[in-house]
């Protein structure tokens, strides 16, 4: 079952910052593919608003008419600032390695992966559980590469809590696995066990990575946006 959490990842490490970087790898090349592929797709729906802007004014418009439209200047200025953003933003999540799922091993690496990334889904787990829930695992596992393929704006990491006895004991790890949800080094959310995401049926259990989806975007873990309008379409509500 969930439980709440307002443990600072900071305070467990301490104060000093961890300047060690993660090797590139060749799955560097993929992540730079999908941020890419982002960065088009807000492009289109940019480029999309600036064409139906356009013929509109066309419409309006006299046909000595030739003064600049403020409206058409005013979006164009914020399509700029908007790649701009998507630029910036792509190109750092690249750095810390975002877009892939990260085994962890030792406790400077997960903190230095917590204070870093603004938007983090961390998991405690036994690499090889019982026989009977290890699907439910497996499935898990290929859920979360799927998601941080897709949410490059969220850093996902699994690591085994046999490695980080200490760690675990001060966030109140006592399930596995547990999964974390932290935004801006707060432990926001900690769900023990897999029971909110698993589903019954004539066929056994299994898991939904559906339901997994929605849970983060709910909790704002996932869903950032980099359009421009971002700020007062998708502002946070406390509601969800």
């Amino acid at each position: 079952m969930p439980t709440s959490q307002s443990s600072s990842v900071a305070a467990l490490g301490g104060t000093q910052g961890f300047a060690r970087k993660e090797p590139a790898t060749g799955s560097q090349s993929a992540v730079q593919r999908v941020v890419e592929a982002v960065a088009e797709r807000v492009e289109a729906i940019l480029d999309g608003e600036l064409r139906e802007q356009e013929r509109g004014a066309s419409f309006g418009a006299s046909a000595t008419t030739t003064e600049t439209d403020p409206e058409l200047e005013a979006l164009r200025e914020r399509r700029l600032e908007a790649l701009k953003r998507a630029a910036a933003a792509r190109s750092r999540w690249c750095a810390l390695g975002h877009g892939r799922l990260h085994e962890l091993d030792d406790e400077e690496a997960l903190l230095e992966a917590c204070r870093s990334s603004e938007r983090v889904v961390g998991v405690f787990w036994r690499l090889r559980t019982a026989p009977e829930t290890q699907p439910l695992q497996d499935a898990l596992a290929h859920a979360l590469r799927s998601l941080a393929q897709q949410h490059l704006e969220t850093r996902f990491w699994v690591a085994e809590a046999e490695r980080f006895p200490s760690m675990c004991e001060r966030l109140g790890v006592q399930v596995l696995p547990s999964i974390l949800l932290i935004r801006n080094q707060q432990v926001v959310r900690t769900f023990a066990g897999l029971g909110e995401w698993v589903i019954a049926g004539r066929a056994g259990v299994r898991f939904s990575s559906e339901r997994l989806a929605k849970t983060l975007r709910r909790h704002r873990i996932t869903g950032v946006s980099l359009h421009p309008d971002a700020e007062s379409r998708d502002a946070p509500s406390d509601s969800d």
